[in-house]
Parts: C-alpha cells; structure tokens; sequence
C-alpha cells in the first residue's frame, strides 16, 4: 500500500516482536515501490506468527499476502544497505531518457557501436570463423544541420539523397539499435523537420 515503507514496516510489525531488518524492493527508474518487502525476524517462531496472521489482511483497500521465507532461500546481498535507508537516485534513468541529446551524444553513441563492431570482428577472425555480415554499414544515419544552434537530428535516410547537401554532416552509419534509435526518433520529434529540409 502507499505510504508503506520501511520505518513504516518496522514500526507496525515490531509490535509481534523484535524486527532486524526491512527492505522495499524499488524501481531503479522511479525509485517507487515494487508492491512487496521483506521483513526479517530476530524469531523464527514470530515470523511464523506473523505470516499466519497478516496473510489476506486487508491495509489502506490492498489484500497483504505474507509469507515465510526459508533461509537457504533468502539471497546473501536482499538486506544490503538497509541499515542506510532508502534515498531516492540523483538522477533516475526516466530524467536520462528524456533529456535532451546534444550532437556529441550522439556522435559517441554511433562510434561505441561502430568499436564494438569492429572489435567483434577482430574476434571472429582470431577464432578462424569466417562470417561476413552487413553490420553497422546500412542507409540507416545521424544528420544534423551544422548552420543551426540546436543541432538537432532531422532524420534517417538513405545516404546517397543526403549527401549532396553540404550543409548537413552524417554520423558513421548505423545499423537497427534499440537505443540509438530512440535517441534519434525523439531528437527528430523536437525538431522542425520541414524548415530544416527545405
């Protein structure tokens, strides 16, 4: 339920006896609450107490489902940090994504794909593997207008029709990746397309 965290947890179950520790799972993204915690016991017999007497309890219009977790089954890193509490990321991945992306960004981000390529290849050939593959070499490209103060991306077409325009500058070429991508397509949505083409 919201609103349910760990000095929450502590402080409501502490009422059955003694609680070591508590953990919220978190998303790394949002830093929201998961829906489920762990709460850990000095007693075993009380943790048994409590899941039979928590199971199905109804708080703030949720169902509770609790239950005991053996310890073989509890993973050796579920309560790191829980002694610190929980502070929420600087800078959470949502913030990332939705940031602006300058021309340089991108520039890096198409040659780490184009390393990574070539590094794979070089892999290939020292294990005697013969394969050939398009790789990174596509119609698929960065464009920018050099004369603009945003440099934003217009958009990905073939090569060849782009080239002629001296005013544009290409990033190496690119082939399908996810986040590249989706780098571009939203630069491309923030950008005046049809002023910049003509």
């Amino acid at each position: 339920p919201r609103g349910l965290f760990e000095p929450q947890l502590k402080s409501y179950f502490g009422q059955f006896g003694k609680v070591t520790r508590t953990r919220v799972s978190r998303s790394k993204k949002t830093g929201r609450s998961k829906g489920y915690g762990f709460v850990e016991f000095e007693c075993d017999e009380v943790a048994k107490i409590v899941a039979e007497t928590m199971n199905n309890y109804l708080i703030g219009e949720r169902l509770i489902k609790c239950q005991v977790v053996p310890p073989e089954k509890v993973h050796e890193k579920l309560f790191v940090g829980s002694r610190l509490g929980f502070k929420k990321p600087k800078q959470p991945a949502v913030a990332r994504y939705n940031k602006q992306h300058a021309e340089d960004d991108l520039k890096k981000v198409g040659t780490k794909l184009l390393s990574k390529e070539s590094k794979l290849r070089k892999r290939l050939a020292a294990k005697g593997i013969d394969y050939d593959f398009p790789g990174f070499v596509s119609t698929v490209f960065c464009m920018f207008v050099t004369d603009s103060s945003l440099s934003r991306f217009i958009s990905y077409f073939d090569h060849h029709f782009w080239s002629k325009y001296e005013s544009i500058i290409t990033l190496p070429p690119v082939k399908y990746n996810a986040k590249f991508l989706s780098i571009c397509s939203k630069a491309e949505r923030n950008s005046c397309v049809s002023c910049m083409v003509e």
